[in-house]
């Protein structure tokens, strides 16, 4: 996440490492978002939420990213699905 426009970025978890082959999850309550994680896509964990004041009409969208100028990274997504 992003707290101000064109800021830097932050995460919660992992802070190093991979977080292969956990499911993920992110949902919005408001300005509200939570993320979760589960081993298995049936048991969640949440793990942190952030409020970000956001408009009611939002893009979503998936990225992988490094946190690291200097290393690319990659990632494969399965299963993605919005509600």
């Amino acid at each position: 996440w992003r707290s101000t426009a064109a800021g830097t970025t932050d995460q919660t978890w992992p802070k190093n490492g991979s977080v292969a082959p956990y499911c993920v999850r992110l949902t919005r309550s408001g300005n509200t978002f939570t993320g979760q994680v589960s081993p298995d896509g049936n048991a969640w964990t949440a793990i942190e939420s952030q409020t970000i004041s956001m408009t009611a009409n939002t893009y979503a969208g998936l990225a992988v990213c490094s946190h690291d100028g200097t290393a690319l990274c990659t990632a494969t997504f399965s299963e993605v699905s919005m509600d």
